[in-house]
């Protein structure tokens, strides 16, 4: 189907150039899912055919203590058709939220411009208050009719809630993640990925509910493995954090007893990390490989016999979050192993494989479930995942239901 209307999607993705040195140029580390999770955004706009601008504002770290760079230098460039503006600010701490404001804002207006019609909408993805301010001001400015889509991965107090923070620094964000609530408030639509995520805003809101999208581009490939010989591979990437049930999944594994071809691989980083490492030293049987790229991390799964996602419903935040991970999982065509979490619909349990309950026990008797099924029932299971999703859940599917909300609200 062919939309009529002019779009600009706002981001915080990295543009090429940027890509290539941003491990090189951050001290901190450097985590890709939102960019990755706005290509996808941007891939299903596009294939959507859709009057497509781009404007990004990336997500940097700042000079001096995580940046080498003093300046984000702008870039322009083409996705497909659509023209992209990487804006230009400076790193500067503290100062580079205003310079941030300045360039969204400059950058906004120039976009608007560029369009002939006098209505536009924005689709911007996780703004942060920065980036509302700049709509806002932007709106006002413009002689044109705009109008904001909003997509929120996460619920800022829950973020801030889940990290902790104390003392006056725990207070102002605090201030700023109940502000960037309001000015959420002020947008004219949203696409949520849950349903409780309403319960954080005080007036009724338009919205949709969209868990996620996969990039069908990146999974269309004939199904290969790579060949790990006598070995049975279960594999978890993501983040190591305790609290994201890391450890009790290296429990489980321990506690099921399993033969000795069997391997435990683990990638990411987090506050488990050293722990990690001390337990993959004492044990032949668990890899840790620390942080990994998307492209490694895709490698390791063709490897894989079975993929492993420990979250916990225990947590209040599990209510508000879709883990992302199940779609990249789901999408390699590989089984998943994963708890029964709130955020996720019900669908999802028609091609996952889940223990009875969370307890370590009930881990270790479904990881030794499926280390005994035949290959070609573990086979079975991961290509209906992998058609659901790749089904849909891919990038143009969900980004068509974002566009027609659009239209007919």
């Amino acid at each position: 189907m062919e939309y009529t209307g002019n779009y600009i999607f706002l981001g915080k993705f990295y543009p090429p150039r940027m890509l290539a040195t941003i491990k090189e140029d951050s001290k901190g580390v450097i985590g890709f899912s939102n960019h990755n999770f706005e290509m996808s955004i941007v891939s299903g706009l596009i294939e959507n055919d859709v009057n497509l601008r781009i404007l990004t504002i990336p997500g940097v770290y700042s000079w001096p203590h995580n940046n080498k760079k003093l300046y984000t230098c702008s870039e322009k460039f083409l996705i497909g058709a659509a023209p992209v503006k990487s804006a230009g600010f400076l790193n500067i701490a503290v100062i580079n939220k205003i310079s941030m404001l300045f360039s969204a804002l400059i950058n906004l207006l120039m976009t608007y411009r560029k369009f002939d019609s006098k209505e536009i909408q924005v689709i911007t993805n996780a703004p942060n208050i920065v980036i509302l301010y700049a709509l806002k001001l932007s709106k006002f400015l413009s002689n044109k009719r705009i109008e904001v889509t909003t997509i929120i991965p996460d619920i800022p107090a829950m973020v801030t809630k889940m990290h902790g923070g104390e003392g006056i620094k725990g207070r102002l964000v605090k201030w700023i993640d109940n502000k960037t609530v309001k000015l959420y408030e002020e947008c004219d639509r949203h696409v949520l990925l849950t349903e409780a995520m309403t319960d954080f805003f005080d007036k009724p809101i338009k919205y949709i509910v969209m868990e996620g999208l996969i990039d069908e581009n990146k999974y269309n490939y004939q199904l290969k493995e790579i060949s790990t010989p006598g070995k049975i591979i279960i594999l978890y990437t993501g983040s190591i954090h305790r609290q994201f049930g890391i450890m009790n999944l290296v429990e489980a594994f321990l506690k099921a007893s399993l033969p000795q071809e069997v391997e435990l691989w683990i990638c990411g980083s987090g506050d488990a990390s050293e722990e990690l490492r001390k337990r993959a030293d004492n044990n032949r049987s668990i890899k840790f490989w620390g942080l990994v790229d998307s492209e490694k991390a895709r490698e390791m799964q063709y490897r894989a016999s079975f993929l492993v996602n420990p979250r916990s419903s225990e947590h209040e935040f599990t209510k508000y979050s879709f883990p992302s991970k199940t779609l990249e999982y789901l999408a390699s065509g590989k089984p998943v192993v994963m708890n029964r979490l709130p955020g996720m619909p019900k669908e999802y349990f028609n091609y996952v494989i889940t223990p009875k309950d969370e307890s370590i026990e009930q881990w270790a008797n479904t990881l030794k479930k499926v280390v005994c099924m035949p290959s070609l029932e573990r086979e079975k299971i991961g290509s209906s995942g992998r058609d659901f999703v790749l089904k849909h859940k891919n990038a143009k599917a969900q980004m068509e239901r974002v566009v027609n909300f659009i239209i007919d609200s």
